[in-house]
């Protein structure tokens, strides 16, 4: 009897040994998989930013809602940065061996250090709008942790001016977009863009606010929110 409760009790414990081994191998694993989503995130959104120049350390700040496409075809309208995350990671989560990311669906619009609303027709444009940024955005960009972090948001509502003069109050972004686009379609031979009227208001991450009243300020402000975030990462 010794005997057997002996050899059941080595089986047990042999088996649960088993056990213990494979949770630990599931736990790293699982874990493994998390960083890997976590990192194509990152990745990303770095390279939609990248792309278009934007963001805290860009020359240009994104209107949303946009649009983005993935490998498989796959479509998502997203209303801001976190909404932007959720559906990359929901996506990688479901595709985990994809390694090609995700792009713009045109047209979208980004807003300048000059407060010029521009629309973005293709991939085209987007090259020739890059250069009016200059070089160092990638640089400057592997410095920062809070990805797809803007240092402040445009409160609305806002003033859009048209080249024409026309003036037209929007209540949100998605009022905004389609502004811009129903004058672009109204008026297709006109030359220039479309800019926000001053004085505007800005809120930061903290939940202040600041009114900006000249296309100067707006300039300044961003150079000091770019100059604040290299001091937290040097």
């Amino acid at each position: 009897m010794m005997k057997v409760l002996l050899k059941s009790s080595l089986l047990l414990a042999l088996f649960a040994s088993l056990v213990f081994v494979a949770c630990e191998e599931e736990s790293v694993e699982s874990a493994a998989d998390v960083v890997a989503v976590e990192n194509y995130v990152e990745a990303s959104v770095v390279s939609l930013q990248d792309s278009a120049q934007c963001g805290r350390h860009g020359c240009f700040e994104l209107v949303f809602p946009l649009s983005i496409s993935f490998p498989d075809g796959t479509v998502e309208e997203v209303a801001d940065y976190d909404e932007l995350k959720s559906v990359i990671r929901s996506w990688k989560e479901a595709n985990p061996d994809a390694e090609e990311r995700p792009a713009f669906v045109y047209p979208i619009e980004v807003i300048s250090e000059d407060g010029e609303v521009i629309t973005i027709e293709n991939g085209e444009e987007l090259r020739e709008l890059r250069k009016e940024c200059g070089r160092g955005f990638r640089d400057r960009v592997k410095k920062w942790r809070k990805f797809g972090r803007p240092c402040f948001d445009i409160v609305f509502p806002v003033t859009l001016e048209f080249p024409d003069e026309t003036t037209q109050t929007v209540a949100d972004r998605a009022e905004l977009k389609q502004a811009v686009r129903t004058w672009k379609s109204e008026n297709p031979g006109a030359t220039g863009r479309p800019v926000l009227t001053f004085p505007i208001t800005v809120e930061f991450e903290d939940g202040t606010t600041q009114t900006i009243e000249t296309i100067e300020d707006l300039r300044d402000l961003k150079d000091t929110c770019q100059e604040a975030s290299d001091d937290e990462n040097n």
